[in-house]
């Protein structure tokens, strides 16, 4: 199973190909500058209402003369002040400080230290310290990022000896295994065991580690909060804790392959703690501090806030199997998951056989499923089922056509124990006999 996932859609001006805007026909005119930026244009309000100027000579040299004088006595001002003319009321050390910072052209306002401190910062210490971040606290160092060849997932501590719990599809087919806590230690990790139905896989390092705790998922309720960690997306953001409730429980979710066939059905724990890829494999952990389920699926496309995990109950079961066989044969009870099962046989009615391939035969055939093409390695194949065997009962039930065939299979999951009886008609075509057939069921993953 893949990790069936899961930017910010601004103002785009429609005149620029590269996201500038223009309020003119010349595309270039604003073709450096970012998109949302404001331009001012520099003009001026003049008002309304002003008048025309006057045309008279006369004024305008009384004007020049004006300012001609204007600039002679201020000339005057500043002359006596450089040459040391203290005003009445100062002091002339107090003249000549202010005279020896003009000359100096302000360069003591340039220190920030004298710079009046009109917004401050407060000093009052605060306590942060929330349910969150003990919670937090309480857990970091117990979850991991698992890193492969092949993909980025998360994991966490079930046993202080280095045992592992995370997601089947995080490590499926990898060529190595690595396992990196927040604060930066690795190690290379063994595949301890790992099953494609479940979608679980334990991981063992070596050294002394701080497991979690595992709670009941049982006993989850809808409206309870819960938090989520793992790396998202980048291992640069690993440690990651998003929040959210149980949205839902015993949700039966359809797991499609490629293809859209439904490979499986599997009841899990619904949240809206966001959770993307990367964070498979990732505990799913209530306001004790406890692991309650395994991020594991969130539908993607144009859904959003809909997240699923694998309730940690279920997920024990299957884990102590993978520790102590490596892989799942017979399925618990109380499995979670319903893999959709396959025969990997194709098969025709008797008389469409018959009609089209006219075989050479001289005995009257049963009506049932007759077997046109069988996968090998697969489990009908090693219990003996040949070619041109025609299947007749399955599992009890009486088979008359390869729509019976199909009918039996449904409700029955890949790994059940099933009984076929079959009909096979020997080489010279004159003589058939019955043959009994056990075997379990495949799975359509």
């Amino acid at each position: 199973m893949t990790d069936n996932q899961f930017g910010y859609n601004g103002f785009e001006p429609s005149n620029n190909a590269n996201g500038s805007g223009s309020h003119s026909d010349d595309n270039t005119q604003f073709q450096n500058q970012p998109p949302f930026s404001y331009t001012w244009d520099g003009s001026m309000y003049s008002g309304t209402g002003s008048k025309k100027p006057r045309g008279n000579k006369g004024l305008k040299a009384f004007a020049a003369t004006v300012t001609v004088c204007l600039l002679l006595v201020l000339s005057m001002i500043g002359w006596a002040v450089y040459m040391g003319y203290v005003p009445a009321g100062t002091t002339s050390d107090a003249a000549s400080d202010a005279s020896s910072a003009d000359r100096n052209n302000g360069d003591e306002s340039k220190n920030t230290s004298s710079v009046p401190q009109i917004i401050k910062i407060s000093d009052r210490a605060i306590e942060y310290d929330t349910v969150l971040t003990e919670l937090y606290e309480k857990v970091k160092d117990s979850c991991v990022s698992i890193i492969t060849d092949r993909a980025l997932g998360s994991g966490f501590v079930v046993k202080e000896d280095g045992y592992i719990i995370t997601n089947h599809h995080v490590i499926d087919n990898a060529k190595s295994v690595k396992v990196q806590f927040y604060n930066g230690d690795e190690y290379e990790a063994k595949i301890i065991g790992s099953d494609s139905i479940s979608d679980l896989a334990v991981l063992k390092i070596e050294g002394t580690f701080k497991p979690v705790e595992l709670g009941n998922s049982d006993t989850v309720k809808v409206g309870q909060e819960v938090v989520a960690i793992g790396t998202p997306y980048d291992l640069s953001l690993a440690g990651t804790m998003s929040r959210g409730i149980i949205s839902g429980i015993a949700r039966n979710v359809e797991v499609t392959n490629d293809a859209g066939v439904v490979v499986k059905t599997m009841t899990l724990l619904q949240t809206d703690t966001s959770i993307n890829p990367g964070n498979s494999g990732g505990p799913l952990i209530n306001m004790e501090g406890q692991v309650i389920g395994i991020n594991t699926l969130k539908l993607m496309d144009v859904y959003e806030g809909l997240g699923f995990s694998i309730p940690i109950n279920n997920a024990v079961t299957i884990a102590n199997t993978l520790i102590a066989y490596g892989k799942v044969e017979d399925r618990p009870d109380n499995d979670f998951v319903i893999a959709t099962p396959r025969l990997n046989i194709t098969v025709m009615n008797v008389d469409d056989f018959i009609s089209i391939y006219q075989p050479n035969i001289s005995i009257d055939l049963p009506d049932g499923a007759i077997v046109t093409a069988v996968t090998r390695n697969s489990s009908i194949y090693k219990a003996g089922l040949e070619l041109y065997d025609i299947i007749t009962e399955f599992d009890g039930k009486a088979i008359k056509s390869k729509e019976d065939l199909t009918a039996a299979l449904k409700g029955r999951r890949a790994g059940e124990t099933v009984t076929i009886k079959v009909f096979r008609v020997n080489r010279s075509g004159d003589k058939g006999d019955y043959h009994e057939l056990t075997f379990k069921l495949d799975s359509a993953q």
